[in-house]
């Protein structure tokens, strides 16, 4: 659980004002809602599989998909599984 992250991923899809301001000046917004810049960009590029991997809320995960317009199962399926793997004999 991240709950700085769930935050702002929260403020990214629901404030556009915020969004745009993140966008222009990622550090200064990073620093406000106390997230790194790499986990800001992650939410910005709509990278959902490392936001996941952060602890972020699926639901928020999913919310976010939406609100830029991503195909959240594109983007996990092409994570590799460990089911996927075979093992060579």
């Amino acid at each position: 659980m991240n709950l700085a992250l769930d935050q702002v991923i929260r403020q990214v899809v629901r404030d556009p004002e915020f969004r745009s301001f993140a966008e222009e000046a990622g550090q200064q917004a990073a620093a406000r809602a106390g997230v790194s810049p790499a986990e800001l960009a992650a939410v910005l590029e709509g990278d959902l599989v490392t936001l996941h991997r952060g602890g972020a809320h699926p639901l928020l995960i999913m919310q976010l998909a939406g609100a830029l317009g991503i195909d959240p199962m594109r983007r996990f399926d092409a994570e590799p599984r460990a089911h996927d793997v075979t093992e060579e004999r």
